[in-house]
């Protein structure tokens, strides 16, 4: 997954000042939604929001 795949997997515009606490945000809203908690059928998807939300950060540091 690239960098810029991994902002749009999290809604986020990588041209703007983004925060931890942003990414955060953005990955919990999304998760609440496909946590495979709440909908087993999520569970890859969940996986993809994961692996996009630590390239996010790891972009940022």
């Amino acid at each position: 997954m690239s960098v810029s795949e991994a902002y749009k997997i999290l809604n986020l515009n990588s041209s703007q000042k983004i925060t931890k606490e942003d990414v955060n945000k953005a990955y919990i809203k999304i998760q609440k939604k496909i946590h495979p908690d709440i909908s087993p059928e999520t569970s890859r998807l969940s996986s993809i929001v994961n692996e996009a939300k630590e390239i996010v950060l790891n972009d940022l540091a």
